[in-house]
């Protein structure tokens, strides 16, 4: 199955995405303007090192939340995720963000 990120409506809405990011102003921001500017790829932060400890313990945070849900709750979100990628890209495009 093709990703609904790798569709025109996908990237659209990714660029919309990495726009709102770029307008942080700590190093996610500055990774979102990186990516816009085509100094580096999308999936760089998933191999090189550039969260600071601060985000990470976010990240951490984020992860013990998941990890405290429902089964359930686990089970709707993992497996209704096409829904929510869709209206999710459906969102982004619609915000017209410049």
């Amino acid at each position: 199955m093709t990703s609904p990120w790798s569709t025109v409506d996908g990237r659209r809405a990714r660029e919309a995405q990495l726009r709102l990011l770029a307008e942080d102003k700590g190093v996610l921001g500055e990774f979102g303007r990186n990516v816009l500017a085509g100094r580096t790829e999308l999936h760089a932060i998933l191999r090189e090192s550039i969260v600071p400890e601060d985000v990470l313990d976010a990240v951490r945070a984020a992860v013990r939340q998941w990890n405290s849900l429902p089964d359930e709750e686990k089970y709707v979100l993992t497996h209704e995720w096409e829904d929510t990628v869709r209206r999710t890209i459906e969102a982004l495009n619609s915000a017209e963000i410049r």
